[in-house]
C-alpha cells in the first residue's frame, strides 16, 4: 500500500481540488500527505540554457511569497506538510516520489491544440511515475 501521498499544487482550481482529495485519502489511509509547489523560473527565449541552470537569487527572492501562498492554501488542512522546489513541475514531482508514494495531481482541461503546444504535466507524471498516480479532473463549465 501507500506510505505517503504527494500532491502537486500550482494554485489552480484543479490542484486545489486535488489537494482536498489528497487530504481525504491521507486521513482514510492514515498516511502523511505533502503538498509540493514547484517554482518555474521565467526565462527569456534567447537564454534557454541559463534557465535550466536556474537563478538561486531569483528563487530566494520569490520563495517566501510562494511559501506564504502555500500555507494559506493549507490552512484548512493542518496535517499536510509543504515543500517548495525550483524546476519543472512534472520532473520535480517524479523526483520526490518513491514506488510507495501516491501522487495526486490536478488535470486542467486543455483543448487538443493547447495540449499539443504545452503538453500535460499530469500525463507526463502518469507515464513516468514510480508508483500510482491519481489524476483529479477540474470541474468543467
Amino acid at each position: 500500500m501507500f506510505r505517503n501521498i504527494l500532491v502537486g499544487l500550482d494554485f489552480s482550481p484543479a490542484s486545489l481540488k486535488a489537494l482536498a482529495e489528497a487530504h481525504g485519502l491521507g486521513l482514510a489511509l492514515k498516511v502523511p500527505v505533502q503538498a509540493l509547489h514547484v517554482v518555474e523560473m521565467p526565462y527569456p527565449s534567447y537564454f534557454p540554457t541559463y534557465a535550466t541552470l536556474g537563478d538561486p537569487a531569483w528563487f530566494r527572492e520569490h520563495e517566501p511569497k510562494v511559501q506564504a501562498r502555500l500555507e494559506e492554501c493549507l490552512r484548512p488542512y493542518p496535517e499536510i506538510s509543504s515543500l517548495v522546489r525550483q524546476g519543472n513541475p512534472g520532473e520535480r514531482l517524479l523526483m520526490e516520489a518513491t514506488p510507495e508514494t501516491l501522487i495526486v495531481i490536478g488535470q486542467v482541461g486543455h483543448s487538443r491544440w493547447e495540449h499539443l503546444l504545452f503538453g500535460s504535466t499530469a500525463a507526463a507524471v502518469a507515464r513516468h511515475a514510480p508508483g500510482s498516480v491519481l489524476i483529479v479532473r477540474a470541474d468543467r463549465k
